[in-house]
């Protein structure tokens, strides 16, 4: 039995004080992981790391599509190089781009909550549901991603959806079914790409129609 042994970067770990939790890529012991997951990439919504403008309020941030963006303003050209550099000690690492997370899904996190005076879950939680409700826009987050990974550099994509189907963070009774078609879809288009990227998922340990947890997230 081969072990995956996946650990996950925190692109806010950049933020945290010296010797209290800072943390960058530089710093991880690459023999010490199969795969490295790079959290988080976002879809639709540019945030205020990425565009600091004041005047540029919530609902001017939105990109109108389904496509892939960072988080960080540094991400692109800091970040995503520093992560894939690992590569150097271990050839066999795999990374891979986790969209979404805990805080995308978060419609009701305030600065004091997030813990920065611009959380962007209220103007981001519904938009996964969004994304899964048609075929169309599966496809455009589908291209969307997988010219991304590439672009940059990554081995696969995470999907980071917390969580479908729950009311409380943005969902709908149909995401279950919808994101099942996305995980088709995307897996499909992977295929037909040829460059053999991975595809993985962070999903919720219930049954369809079960709610469980604080949350209480009812899948379908």
């Amino acid at each position: 039995m081969s072990y995956k042994i996946v650990g996950y970067f925190e692109n806010w770990a950049q933020y945290r004080p010296e010797g209290k939790g800072k943390f960058l890529p530089e710093q991880i012991d690459p023999s010490l992981l199969t795969h490295i997951n790079f959290a988080f990439g976002i879809i639709g919504f540019v945030t205020w790391s990425v565009d600091p403008t004041e005047s540029r309020t919530g609902k001017d941030r939105y990109t109108g599509d389904y496509t892939i963006q960072p988080v960080e303003w540094n991400d692109q050209k800091v970040l995503y190089p520093a992560i894939e550099k690992l590569k150097q000690k271990n050839p066999n690492l795999k990374t891979l781009l986790s969209l979404g997370g805990w805080s995308f899904n978060t419609c009701d996190d305030t600065p004091e909550s997030a813990g920065t005076p611009h959380p962007f879950g209220p103007h981001t939680c519904r938009l996964f549901s969004d994304m899964a409700s048609t075929a169309a826009r599966r496809k455009q987050f589908i291209d969307s991603a997988i010219n991304y990974a590439h672009k940059y550099g990554f081995d696969g994509i995470d999907i980071d959806w917390e969580y479908p189907g729950d009311r409380k963070r943005g969902g709908r009774d149909n995401d279950f079914d919808n994101f099942l078609a996305l995980l088709k879809e995307f897996r499909a288009a992977i295929n037909r790409d040829g460059k053999g990227l991975l595809l993985t998922i962070a999903a919720a340990a219930v049954k369809k129609g079960e709610a469980k947890s604080e949350s209480e997230f009812l899948l379908g």
